[in-house]
């Protein structure tokens, strides 16, 4: 996890608007579980201006603010974005983007971050 991190952080001092990798960069930090606290809101600080970029249309990129705010305890902000990433995953017909969500809601309602799979 360590060495994608470091890639997407080179990608983004080459080309700082770069919606995929602002967005991955999120993931990975949103996922891990040592990311230390100021790197946990870099996640957050990342998917929400990729967020901001997609006008907050894009299932994806919302199911990933969703978990950067799990990963800073910010619970009912994922929950509530995590929801509304389903609502569009499932209005554009994305089932394995649902399920996965509906899954992380689970999660984010009992207090927990996603981990990287687990």
């Amino acid at each position: 996890m360590g060495e994608a991190i470091a890639q997407y952080q080179r990608a983004l001092e080459i080309k700082p608007e770069d919606l995929n990798a602002q967005a991955n960069l999120a993931w990975a930090l949103a996922i891990c579980p040592e990311t230390p606290i100021l790197k946990g809101a870099l996640a957050v600080k990342l998917a929400q201006h990729a967020n901001q970029l997609t006008d907050g249309a894009n299932p994806k990129i919302l199911h990933i603010l969703a978990a950067a705010y799990a990963q800073n305890g910010r619970f009912s902000e994922a929950v509530e974005t995590a929801q509304r990433s389903l609502r569009l995953a499932i209005a554009q017909n994305n089932t394995a983007l649902a399920d996965s969500i509906r899954m992380e809601i689970e999660l984010y309602q009992k207090g927990f971050p996603y981990r990287n799979g687990k």
